[in-house]
């Protein structure tokens, strides 16, 4: 790495918001360098005292017309990252993607019984005040208003998980333009259109403490064995069906709903975001919304 590298862009997250399919289609794009052996280094929220060579060490030498980034949705609700981001590469722009916070909560809480993080025993509103990220990283307003403020608002750019659901080449478009590289259609990378699908463990022990050897191996740098693992589906044997959020009860949402409503009509009255298609689908869930 030169000494002029910096990082161009850093899309935040949140969690559950379709950043694994974008990262799988911009580490596939020969226009782009981000982290290739894993995808998330936490360095900017949890790894800072590595010093910058331990994180630049993650990415390969590109050409020219080579731009460099990081997908790592752990940083949205992180006000150490917004700052660290900041001072390291204040130039960068910094993706958010938004996605029905409802749903996205949901699709969240599943990832964590997943992971073993939750017993599957756990209600979903005991979660809710268990795991606080569930909620912290569902208010919406807060931490998209402090990365403007910090980063300025021409340089922090939304998109919707909605829109790369309805079509990832319409989406991926969108991407394209907003870091100035060419687009490539997703389909010339065989992308699926779901990547990293929330699944139940069979066993809640054992996700734990496959959930823990996969954070000592990556803390360590042991990428490989955990991605040799993945690739030969041996994590499957452990899983059963997907998450299946239809289990939830309409008062589930509804605690979920009121708790992060706030922070939804700020964004939609001071953003100025259209979120009426999120509200569409609250209200034909039969939630009380605003």
């Amino acid at each position: 790495m030169n000494s002029d590298f910096s990082i161009d862009f850093i899309l935040v997250g949140p969690f559950k918001t379709g950043t694994s399919w974008i990262y799988e289609y911009l580490k596939r794009h020969p226009q782009v360098n981000v982290p290739i052996k894993v995808k998330e280094t936490y360095f900017f929220d949890k790894k800072c005292s590595k010093g910058t060579s331990w994180y630049l060490s993650h990415f390969e030498k590109g050409n020219s017309s080579s731009i460099f980034g990081e997908v790592s949705p752990s940083y949205f609700h992180s006000i150490d990252a917004t700052n660290s981001i900041y001072k390291n590469y204040s130039n960068c722009k910094i993706l958010i993607t938004l996605r029905d916070p409802i749903e996205r909560l949901i699709s969240y809480y599943g990832h964590m019984l997943q992971r073993g993080d939750i017993r599957y025993d756990m209600t979903f509103i005991d979660a809710l005040h268990k795991k606080e990220i569930l909620v912290e990283s569902s208010k919406y307003y807060s931490h998209l208003w402090r990365w403007v403020d910090v980063f300025g608002k021409e340089n922090v750019y939304i998109l919707f998980y909605e829109d790369l659901q309805a079509s990832n080449q319409l989406f991926s478009k969108t991407l394209c333009s907003i870091l100035d590289i060419d687009f490539i259609d997703p389909k010339k990378f065989e992308l699926m259109d779901k990547v990293n699908p929330t699944k139940i463990p069979t066993n809640y022990f054992v996700a734990r403490l496959l959930t823990a050897t996969n954070r000592f191996l990556r803390h360590h740098g042991f990428h490989g064995i955990v991605n040799f693992v993945k690739r030969v589906g041996l994590q499957s044997l452990l899983f059963k069906q997907s998450f299946n959020k239809k289990t939830l009860e309409i008062e589930d949402m509804q605690y979920a709903f009121d708790l992060i409503k706030d922070e939804l009509q700020l964004l939609g009255s001071e953003f100025t975001l259209d979120i009426e298609k999120w509200r569409s689908n609250w209200i034909y869930k039969g939630l009380d919304v605003f």
